[in-house]
């Protein structure tokens, strides 16, 4: 068993460092870093990873913005869904690092290409944070016309999006 300090945590398994700490989230930055652009969309043959929850379905509400999904981040102020660029197939590892936590019972790690999201009407933009930069944000392109707008994602887009994940699941699953 590794000890905390080798898996990036404190003693309540809390994720203690940089994200970069992490050798595959370095090498993927690292390999990346000359393409990405704050506030700028991602190359479309880069995948995103998302973290939801199949407890209760992933459906066209799993997209729904929630308040701290209209704050901005970095040079993005359009109002969207948080995200990464894959680093990793582990639910466990990419919890751990992105979240600080174990994943809950039900958390699957989901991976979309930027050109699927392109098709649905998202737009993967670079939002680096600090301690994760690799972070992007999913935004609409109802969004991107209107960042201020109080309106949510719309529905039809919310749910082809659902419909993109539920696909990826199910080809995961054979």
């Amino acid at each position: 068993m590794r000890s905390n300090k080798e898996l990036g945590t404190d003693e309540s398994g809390v994720l203690s460092l940089s994200a970069l700490e992490d050798p595959s989230y370095k090498a993927v930055f690292a390999s990346l870093q000359d393409e990405l652009i704050d506030g700028e969309e991602i190359p479309g043959d880069v995948a995103v990873s998302l973290m939801r929850s199949t407890v209760r379905g992933i459906t066209a509400s799993s997209f729904s913005l929630r308040p701290q999904d209209r704050y901005p981040i970095g040079s993005v102020e359009s109002p969207g869904k948080s995200a990464h660029i894959k680093f990793t197939d582990s639910a466990p590892e990419y919890s751990r690092i992105v979240l600080g936590q174990p994943p809950r019972t039900g958390q699957v790690l989901v991976d979309i290409c930027a050109f699927e999201l392109r098709e649905v009407g998202f737009r993967a933009l670079y939002a680096p944070v600090p301690t994760h930069p690799l972070h992007v944000r999913l935004v609409h392109n109802s969004h991107l016309r209107n960042p201020t707008s109080p309106a949510d994602i719309p529905e039809d887009a919310r749910s082809s999006l659902a419909r993109i994940v539920n696909y990826d699941l199910q080809r995961a699953r054979e």
